[in-house]
């Protein structure tokens, strides 16, 4: 009868045993399995260079994030090295915002440098008096040319340095980054593309140019104006205090314009609560005092005002998206010259603006403003912050991908 039941238990131990050696083989496969699933993200120690390598090009596909967090350290003969030289105001922009990177300055160098690389594309930027045709790289393969085409002198200029590509005979592709007239009268620029002969892979352009196509032109944020000095990032925004001023306008106000619509919807609230500095006429230069005015302006406002000028984009809608002040702007307004209304970028990535239908329903959006609690305004200006931020991320990997689908895709079978 003991034997019967020693047996009996061993029995019953040996079955629990392999049971417990069945679900342990069991879970090592799924762990296995879910690693291979979140290569390079949670488990990257566990992937093979070349599913590494294949995640890091899916990310860099979808530009979701940055192509460098795929995981993936490419050797040293897959990298492709790109250089950017920098001949406008909006490099400072191109660099520091959307790029999110810094510049060095070396003593006897004839410009300021800097260099990051996302995924296997090292991109090279160069600033400054020194960027002039006999002293950048001639050895150049992959370029991008940041270009001021506002006026006709700068476009002569321009020009000069579009006509030297041909020279650069190691030159395979180019791109251009170009802060265009705000008349969008770029047509002299058409003849440097590739589509109609020239040696220009793709455009980049500001304002709501109606060449943007999608395929070789491209729209272009404005950004801030770094020209007049506005303070370069990252910012510390308090989120959380209340803001003393209901909304800020800081501009020149044109005759028979809409600013002028503007000003006398604003005045006929008795008790706006809005910083108010005008000027009658336009000018380019800029004092620290007037700059320190318009930074501090933008800081302790809820609402920036944005009205058209010659352009519905501005600026001033970029400045105060960068500090916190929700920009409050007419949609559609339309523009002076070749340009579509706009600002169809900022639209189009979703700019958690304030959008009018006419200027004179400023009075009834400065009473809504006044019924808001701390907390709603709190919430509002959390969300504008994560927007910009977003944002130049978005437009820095849509731009990385159109380089790298116009500069490689194809050149050697892959990119």
């Amino acid at each position: 009868m003991k034997v019967r039941i020693s047996l009996s238990v061993l029995s019953v131990i040996f079955f629990v045993l392999y049971l417990l050696l069945t679900m342990l083989m069991a879970s090592k496969y799924l762990v296995s399995e879910a690693k291979k699933d979140n290569c390079g993200q949670s488990s990257p120690s566990s992937c093979t260079p070349d599913l590494r390598k294949q995640k890091a090009e899916e990310v860099l596909s979808t530009s979701v994030v940055q192509p460098s967090e795929a995981g993936y350290n490419p050797p040293e003969d897959e990298i492709k090295h790109i250089e950017i030289w920098s001949k406008a105001a909006i490099g400072w922009y191109f660099w520091n915002s959307i790029f999110n990177a810094r510049l060095q300055e070396k003593p006897g160098e004839p410009w300021s440098v800097g260099s990051r690389r996302f995924y296997k594309y090292t991109f090279t930027f160069r600033h400054g008096p020194g960027v002039v045709p006999n002293t950048v790289p001639a050895d150049v393969r992959y370029l991008v040319l940041i270009l001021n085409g506002r006026t006709d002198e700068k476009v002569r200029v321009a020009r000069q340095w579009l006509d030297l590509l041909p020279r650069l005979v190691l030159l395979q592709h180019t791109a251009v980054v170009l802060h265009g007239s705000e008349f969008c009268n770029n047509t002299w620029i058409r003849p440097y593309l590739r589509a109609h002969g020239g040696r220009v892979d793709a455009l980049f352009v500001v304002y709501d140019d109606p060449d943007v196509n999608g395929e070789d032109v491209f729209q272009w944020p404005l950004g801030v104006a770094t020209y007049r000095g506005f303070p370069q990032g990252p910012y510390t925004i308090d989120v959380k205090s209340p803001r003393p001023h209901r909304c800020n306008f800081f501009g020149t106000v044109y005759a028979n314009s809409s600013r002028e619509t503007l000003l006398k919807s604003l005045l006929s609230v008795p008790d706006h609560s809005c910083l108010l500095k005008t000027r009658q006429q336009w000018t380019e230069s800029e004092t620290h005092q007037s700059a320190s005015e318009y930074v501090d302006a933008l800081l302790q406002s809820d609402l920036t005002l944005s009205p058209a000028g010659i352009n519905p984009e501005c600026y001033r809608q970029y400045e105060a998206a960068a500090l916190g002040s929700v920009p409050v702007m007419v949609a559609d307004e339309p523009p002076v010259g070749r340009c579509r209304p706009g600002p169809g970028l900022l639209r189009r990535h979703g700019a958690p603006f304030v959008w009018l239908r006419d200027w004179r329903h400023l009075p009834e959006l400065l009473r809504r403003e006044a019924a808001l609690t701390a907390r709603q305004r709190a919430a509002r200006r959390r969300r504008l912050l994560a927007w910009y931020e977003d944002f130049k991320r978005r437009v820095r990997n849509e731009f990385i991908n159109v380089i790298v689908r116009k500069f490689f895709h194809g050149e050697d079978g892959k990119a």
